[in-house]
């Protein structure tokens, strides 16, 4: 799924910022 994809992307910049 595109949009769940998407969304790990987002969480996973949060995290690692």
């Amino acid at each position: 799924n595109a949009n769940a994809l998407k969304l790990s992307c987002e969480l996973l910049r949060i995290f690692v910022a």
